[in-house]
């Protein structure tokens, strides 16, 4: 057994053959050099090969489920004007970043702003020039609306939209804290001092608006990470108050940082969140807020640099100053867009363009209307939707008309429960009155493939009767009804057209549909159709008095029922175009669900329309359409992990609406299963950051079992065989661990988010979990795989054992590698000493030695003075330098490369020593080195990203301040326990005690990761730091113990020179 006072004979050791055959120094070679073989009779090899047959599996459902991307370029003539009085007197970055104004070249002639400021704000390496396609279009929208309707449109306030543009010389923001706060102190000097220019250009203004106010405030547009920084200004001490009063987002990660791997990154979204919740809890007249609208635009399953729920605001905004939606849902879009084509997307920018004309308003001193009419308007733009020939712009309101109704072109109808129309334009009767029979409705429903905008050649009218005027008896022929009408558009939205050659909904096409509860009719006595086409036609409408409300039924099944066996519905449409579910058990973003569709149909009905399937959330606000459908792929981005989804139960569940003729089909069997494989693909995203913290709640375990196996006296572990060791004997106690704690923590925070669940509305659910996390210790969502729903428990084990089996994978390649590069080593030195020994004439004395020589690895750890010197020299420069010029995540990068040379070297070492009592010395302290390094290389990416944005800044010449990056503790204990380890000294053994106080910390360290491994992943470098720190001490005692035993001890295998040779030094057989 290999002990800490095992003696060494220092006299020549030449074993016969017979006994270095039998030797247990040579069985344990052997053993040692089938360990890759074992690995794969154990039980670890299973394990990876299941981690990596999932982890594929994952990968390829994630690719063969992407949608279809339907986007087009725009094109534009852009004109870029910097403006370069916007120095050093206004903001301390103006050598490092710049301000821009875009002029479309085709449209605008001016380069002076005179009309509404906007700001465009880049994400993560983004560009200035990114704003063309949205400021091409506004510009080009609003000269159409100034040719149509010159007069009433600058009477409505709308003006021309200034768009300003920064050029942060595409920063990594989405990777550094302090980054952002930079860029959001920049955007505030930019907003004072873009505000500043109004009074003297609009005076030099062809079109001087003296009536008009000065705008007092910006809008802001951020795409990506700039939409961070557009929500992160009103916290800095540099904001104007007031200066900003609308942000629109593109895909920005609002919830939760894409990549939390820097504390001030970390720190920077808790303390906007912390500020947007404190202020909107604050009563109106103290909330600096109060004012503001933020609009948040999700690209959707398409966007694989964000997770689309990350989009969310709901945790700190109330439903009253913020709106969230996905591009599936925003009419004229209808499609997911990716990350990037969020700034360029034909039809996305249209409609972000009509939003903004929508909202603007010069004749208020913020540029834009109050915000009641800006919600409105926002709604009716991306979720409801307008054309441009409706009243978006204008924002005028329909009054009732008088209409006089004549038997000569008037149909009346009578008391019937549906209309249909399948052409227009040849018959004389142009008007259709259909009368609204109170009490004997519950709904009134209809759908048209006609543009019902105002101008449009059909309308659809409600109107009361004039007190003087009746409706016609059964026999009049003649008649004449006097009415007031006018159109409601509030009761229209917007759907993509679903025909039976339709297979996608952006394939063209709309269709119209009007719908309204009778409650909402109570003041009309009959709805008028008027057709004014004077040809025919093609072209249908549907309209239904329906028995049914409009309602959704609810399917209160459970999360396991839908997970397991699925759900079954039949129904009957019964006179009504829309048959609607609500299924409170469907609301993760993590699993999907096939869902099929049967049809008893009636042959001698026309089909006018092919069936097409709503499915909407309410919060956040996404809908999807299916057209002609037949089957669909359910998912959804409503509750998700490490997301606060602050609403009431029945918002966050999914709501499936059918609209078909119910005449045509009769009866529909509705079927929904679980999708196992297309849930698979839904991991990747959410989870993405767990592959590389979650190793360290294995590693650490691991290492405590080696180390504990070695104090007893025993020889250290191999990696493999202690990972194997863990999987036959501590694997299920892990998998209990996570089980319990994953339903703890979702039962746990169901309970304290019961009060918002089962509020009132959504207002009031908001404040209540706004008040709640406020007070909360910890937020349980955030913590180990943050599953909200204790019925899916059952994910946590799963995923436990595929990242255990990931971290066995890459710790098995580890050992390959090293192992190569131990073979060319050996092949490298026997080549210099063949080549030695042709070229050179060795002494008669040496010759001996050099035939007789049997390790070639006994000088892989010898060093002189001169060698101590450099390493000291090198060492003291490398951590000055960390410390005042890098981060000191550079500094680590060569401390691990030093690792990786000195655990190659070790099993060059341990290898090249057949036999000799310091075998199993040599092997353990690779071992050991070798799980060191693992631990070391595990910890890479988390300071790769810090390193990028580094070498970005020297490359622009600007030496940002790294404050959480020059930290001293933060480095000193890898150089440390790196040079200790190039001396081939092997652990010390521990007292009881130290032992105790060493399982503590790598429990911790365990622990830690398991807990807050998505959340803080950032604070384990700092734990693997402390724990370095413990080794370095063991060492440091153990130096000072052996130092007292030998004063004389001359060194001539060791760099340390108070080293006795039985001391565990690896340098000779």
């Amino acid at each position: 057994m290999d002990t800490v006072n095992e003696k060494v004979d220092h006299g020549t050791f030449s074993p016969s053959n017979e006994s270095i055959a039998s030797s247990p120094e040579r069985s344990y070679v052997q053993q040692k050099r089938t360990k890759l073989s074992a690995f794969f009779k154990g039980y670890s090899f299973p394990i990876s090969i299941f981690s990596i047959v999932f982890l594929f599996l994952v990968f390829r459902s994630f690719v063969d489920h992407q949608p279809v991307n339907s986007c087009e370029t725009s094109t534009v003539w852009p004109s870029y004007a910097r403006i370069h009085d916007f120095d050093e007197r206004y903001t301390r970055f103006s050598e490092k970043y710049s301000l821009y104004l875009y002029r479309e070249k085709s449209v605008i002639e001016n380069a002076e702003p005179s009309g509404i400021p906007i700001i465009f704000i880049p994400g993560n390496a983004g560009s200035y020039k990114q704003v063309r396609a949205f400021a091409a279009d506004v510009a080009h929208q609003f000269a159409d609306l100034l040719s149509a309707s010159y007069d009433e449109a600058i009477a409505s306030g709308k003006r021309n939209l200034d768009f300003f543009t920064l050029d942060f010389n595409e920063d990594f923001s989405a990777f550094h804290g302090q980054t952002l706060i930079d860029q959001a102190e920049y955007v505030n000097d930019a907003i004072a001092y873009i505000l500043s220019l109004y009074p003297d250009t609009r005076t030099r203004s062809s079109f001087p608006d003296d009536d008009l106010p000065y705008p007092t405030s910006v809008i802001l547009l951020g795409h990506s990470m700039g939409g961070m920084v557009a929500q992160s200004v009103f916290s800095l001490y540099n904001y104007v108050k007031g200066s900003v009063n609308t942000i629109i987002t593109l895909s920005a990660p609002h919830t939760m940082a894409p990549f939390p791997i820097d504390r001030h990154l970390v720190e920077f979204y808790d303390s906007v969140k912390e500020y947007w919740t404190n202020s909107f809890l604050q009563p109106p007249e103290n909330n600096a807020l109060a004012d503001v609208f933020v609009l948040s635009i999700g690209g959707g399953g398409l966007d694989t640099t964000v997770v689309p729920e990350y989009s969310a605001i709901s945790s700190f905004v109330p439903p009253t100053n913020g709106l969230v939606i996905f591009t599936s849902g925003i009419p004229f879009v209808w499609a997911e867009v990716d990350h990037e084509a969020m700034a360029w997307c034909e039809r996305f920018r249209q409609v972000v363009s009509r939003g903004l004309l929508a909202v603007t308003d010069a004749r208020f001193p913020g540029g834009t209307k109050p915000l009641d009419e800006r919600r409105a308007l926002f709604w009716r733009t991306y979720v409801y939707g307008a054309s441009i020939g409706n009243d978006l712009f204008l924002n005028k309101k329909d009054p009732l008309k008088e209409m006089l109704l004549y038997s000569e072109d008037t149909e009346y109808l009578g008391e019937v429960a549906h209309v249909t129309f399948d052409h227009f334009g040849d018959s004389n009767k142009k008007k259709t009155v259909v009368p609204l029979p109170h009490g004997k409705f519950q709904s009134f429903q209809l759908l048209t493939d006609q543009s019902l905008d105002i101008g449009s050649h059909v309308r659809v009218q409600f109107c009361k009767l004039d007190p003087s005027s009746s409706f016609p008896g059964s026999d009049d022929t003649e008649f004449g009804i006097n009415a007031l009408c006018h159109e409601k558009n509030e009761f229209l939205r917007l759907y993509p057209a679903s025909t039976f050659e339709t297979k996608h909904p952006h394939d063209g096409g709309v269709f119209y549909y009007l719908s309204a509860e009778s409650k909402d009719l109570v003041d009309y006595d009959f709805i008028l159709i008027d057709d004014r086409n004077f040809e025919r036609r093609e072209g249908f409408l549907e309209g239904f008095l329906s028995p049914l409300s409009l309602k959704p039924t609810l399917i209160d099944s459970s999360v396991l029922k839908l997970l397991t066996v699925g759900e079954r519905l039949e129904f009957s449409p019964n006179n009504t175009l829309l048959s609607a579910f609500h299924f409170t058990g469907l609301q993760s973003s993590l699993f999907s669900y096939k869902l099929t569709l049967e049809y008893e149909i009636d042959d001698g009905v026309p089909a006018l329309f092919a069936p097409f399937m709503k499915q909407k959330l309410q919060n956040p606000v996404e809908s999807r359409y299916f057209p002609n459908i037949k089957s669909a792929d359910i998912i959804m981005h409503g509750v998700s992990p490490f997301i606060d989804n602050v609403d009431t139960i029945f918002n966050k569940s999914l709501v499936l609406e059918f609209y078909m003729n119910p005449l045509k089909y009769q009866h529909v069997f509705l079927r929904i299963q679980p999708d196992y494989y297309g849930s698979m693909g839904r991991l990747l995203m959410r989870y993405r950051t767990l592959l590389a913290s979650f190793p360290f709640v294995i590693l650490a375990y691991v290492l405590r079992n080696q180390i504990t196996r070695f104090n007893k006296g025993g020889s250290f572990s191999d990696v493999l065989e202690a990972l194997e060791l863990f999987a036959r004997r501590g694997l299920i106690k892990l998998l209990a661990v996570v089980s319990l704690l994953t339903v703890f923590l979702s039962m746990s925070y169901r309970a304290t988010t019961a009060s918002a669940e089962h509020a009132d509305n959504a207002v009031a659910a908001w404040r209540a979990s706004a008040i709640n996390s406020r007070s909360a210790f910890w937020k349980q969502n955030y913590l180990v795989f943050g599953l909200q729903e204790p019925m899916v428990w059952m994910l946590a084990p799963v995923l436990t054992i595929v990242f255990i089996g990931f971290s066995v994978s890459l710790n098995f390649l580890l050992t390959v590698i090293l192992k190569c590069v131990s073979f060319l080593i050996r092949i490298f030195v026997k080549l210099r000493r063949s080549f030695k020994n042709i070229f050179f004439s060795p002494a008669k004395e040496n010759i001996q030695q050099l035939t007789q020589e049997t390790d070639l690895g006994d000088n892989v750890f010898k060093c002189n003075k001169r060698t101590i010197q450099f390493r000291i020299i090198a060492n003291i420069i490398l951590l000055t330098v960390s410390l005042t010029v890098v981060p000191f995540q550079f500094a680590y990068l060569f401390t691990c490369l030093t690792q990786i040379c000195t655990t190659a070297k070790a099993l060059y070492a341990a290898e090249c020593c057949e036999y000799g009592p310091s075998v199993r010395r040599r092997w353990s302290f690779f071992n050991f080195s070798l799980s060191l390094l693992v631990i070391m290389l595990h910890l890479v990416p988390f300071d790769m990203p810090i390193i990028l944005v580094w070498i970005r800044n020297v490359s622009m010449h600007w030496y940002i301040p790294f404050p959480t990056h020059h930290n001293f503790f933060s480095i000193i204990p890898f150089i440390l326990v790196t040079e200790i380890q190039r001396t081939g000294r092997m652990l010390p053994r521990m007292s009881d005690l130290e032992l105790c106080l060493n399982n503590f910390l790598l429990y911790f360290l365990s622990f830690y990761s398991l807990i807050y491994g998505a959340e803080k992943p950032y604070l384990i470098h700092n734990v693997v730091g402390l724990y370095f720190m413990w080794i370095t001490y063991l060492y440091a005692k153990d130096f000072r113990r052996r130092d007292k035993l030998t004063k004389s001890y001359n060194p001539s295998f060791s760099c340390f020179i108070n080293t006795p040779r039985s001391a565990h030094n690896v340098n000779s057989c």
